[in-house]
């Protein structure tokens, strides 16, 4: 309602300037051509009246638009009536009828100009909400916004159509015209990103399609016990997947700004999706192999308590290798660590710190047999030179008795003139201590 008055108001004084423009010219020319008389006083007296009020619309258009424009509305009753009195009033000098005249037409454009402002100001105000929708990603709603402001500012132009080079100088107007054009350059570049992402999202929606895809192979076959190798050649790929459909930057980005929107909220759940199954099979692939571990030491642990059952039984020879299947995959098990010694022994009866550490690992009675057979009193002195002992030792993380079992007797029957390999091996009665060590003499 508001607006329309508006216009109407501009439209009433865009008419009665023109019929005064008109009627001054018209009149003044009969004025030179000498049939010029001074217009009735009835006509003076309602010119004047209406001339209080274009002042008043004058100081009150700062303040109050809407007051000033009615306010200058009596001004143009009150010149229409005196124009139907007697229409030589408006180009009569009397009372500076001509110059007050003069001076309303300028109110009116002022007036119109005042009215006209607003509406580029809401112009400048849809500029800045569609620059907000540009950082929202949402290029209907800055597009429309946008076009919103072009019809405003032109209605305000048709208004009053000097309104920007008026303003132009004024602050408001120039930072509006700015930032319209920013804007406009920002939706266009908006509209061909997102055509980019458009293109983008079906790469992605692929790998990540590929990488779910693997990953339930990957996962099937650890229920399967597959090769671990293979699982990890899967778990690879799955992570190479993942890794280049994350790399597309926009698309994510674009997606977290519209996460509501079906088709971005689908697309965060697959990249959920893939992560999970991801973090799955990895957990899921270090567990089987940690159970083939496991799995081997029981086999193991099966083979000695097999074997000590037999040489109690007396279905084996006691010389008879304890564990028999532990070969070099013994020390990939978690829960063995293989020991290697190598003691390199000038004189074994003096190095005695040497035979410390030999009883560290061994036990004092297997110290005890290499010290009789070395010693001064059970060899000449050439036996002390040229002794060296290499040792071979597994034993359980769970067993820290170590090397405390009995040594077999058959160790102290060495030759002290021949060279000859002597093993040595022990066990504790709980049979999960293991040595074997072999030792050659020369003279």
């Amino acid at each position: 309602m508001k607006r329309s008055q508006n216009l109407k108001f501009v439209a009433s004084m865009s008419l009665g300037i023109c019929c005064l423009s008109f009627c001054t010219l018209g009149l003044g020319a009969s004025q030179k051509s000498g049939d010029f008389v001074e217009p009735s006083s009835i006509a003076i007296g309602l010119f004047n009246q209406g001339y209080r009020h274009c002042q008043a619309a004058h100081r009150q258009r700062s303040r109050d638009i809407e007051g000033a424009q009615r306010k200058f509305q009596l001004y143009l009753d009150y010149l229409a009536q005196a124009k139907v009195e007697d229409a030589r009033v408006v180009s009569t000098s009397v009372d500076n009828i001509d110059r007050n005249i003069a001076y309303c037409n300028q109110v009116a454009v002022d007036l119109t100009r005042a009215t006209a402002n607003p509406y580029l100001e809401k112009s400048y105000l849809s500029c800045n909400t569609a620059r907000r929708f540009v950082s929202d990603l949402d290029v209907l709603n800055a597009e429309k916004y946008f076009d919103a402001h072009i019809q405003l500012k032109a209605k305000a132009l048709h208004m009053s159509p000097d309104l920007l080079s008026r303003t132009l100088g004024q602050t408001w107007t120039q930072e509006g015209e700015r930032l319209c054009k920013r804007v406009k350059l920002n939706i266009q570049r908006l509209g061909n990103r997102l055509a980019r992402i458009n293109l983008e999202i079906p790469v992605v929606e692929k790998y990540l399609s590929g990488a779910v895809e693997q990953c339930s192979a990957g996962r099937k076959g650890v229920l399967e016990r597959a090769s671990p190798d293979s699982l990890q050649l899967i778990l690879r790929q799955v992570k190479s997947d993942n890794g280049k459909a994350k790399a597309y930057s926009a698309v994510w980005q674009y997606a977290h700004a519209k996460g509501k929107n079906d088709a971005s909220a689908l697309l965060l759940k697959s990249l959920a999706n893939s992560s999970w199954c991801e973090h799955k099979l990895g957990q899921e692939i270090v567990d089987l192999i940690d159970f083939n571990r496991q799995e081997l030491l029981n086999k193991q642990l099966r083979a000695e308590q097999e074997a000590l059952a037999k040489i109690q039984a007396g279905e084996a020879d006691e010389d008879l290798w304890v564990a028999p299947g532990i070969g070099r995959e013994e020390a990939l098990i978690q829960d063995y660590e293989m020991f290697d010694l190598e003691l390199e022994l000038g004189n074994l009866w003096e190095e005695r710190p040497q035979l410390g550490r030999l009883e560290e690992t061994f036990g004092s009675m297997a110290v005890e047999v290499l010290s009789d057979y070395a010693s001064p009193e059970s060899q000449d002195s050439a036996f002390s030179v040229g002794v060296s002992r290499k040792v071979s030792m597994v034993v359980t993380s769970q067993d820290e008795a170590v090397g405390q079992g009995e040594v077999s007797s058959e160790a102290s029957g060495i030759s002290q003139t021949t060279e000859s390999e002597v093993t040595l091996e022990w066990l504790p009665e709980n049979s999960n201590v293991m040595a074997q060590s072999s030792r050659v003499l020369g003279r």
